[in-house]
C-alpha cells in the first residue's frame, strides 16, 4: 500500500484503519471463497491504493466489510477523486 498523507498521528491511525478494513473485507470475501485473491486485489486493493488521505481512512473506520467494495468503487470511479489529493 502507498504512504498516506497527513500528520504523523493521522498517518499511523489511518494506516491501522486501512489495514483493519481491508483485512475484514478479505476475511469476508476471500476466506469465505466468494472471490479469488486476484479478484480481491482488483476490486479492493487497487482502488485502496488511490486513497492517500489518512483522514479519509479514519472517516471510514466504522464501515463494514460488506460495504467496502462499494465505497472503494466510488473512489475508483471518480465520485471521491479528491480523496487522493485532500489535505489534512
Amino acid at each position: 500500500m502507498c504512504e498516506l498523507d497527513g500528520s504523523d498521528k493521522s498517518i499511523a491511525w489511518g494506516a491501522r484503519v486501512r489495514y483493519q478494513l481491508l483485512s475484514s473485507a478479505h476475511d469476508r470475501h476471500v476466506a469465505n471463497g466468494d472471490m479469488s485473491e486476484d479478484e480481491f486485489a482488483d476490486r479492493f486493493e487497487v482502488p485502496a491504493r488511490a486513497v492517500r488521505s489518512a483522514s479519509w481512512w479514519i472517516d471510514q473506520r466504522d464501515t463494514g466489510p460488506a460495504d467496502m467494495e462499494e465505497l472503494l468503487a466510488d473512489v475508483s470511479s471518480g465520485v471521491a477523486a479528491s480523496v487522493s489529493q485532500s489535505p489534512d
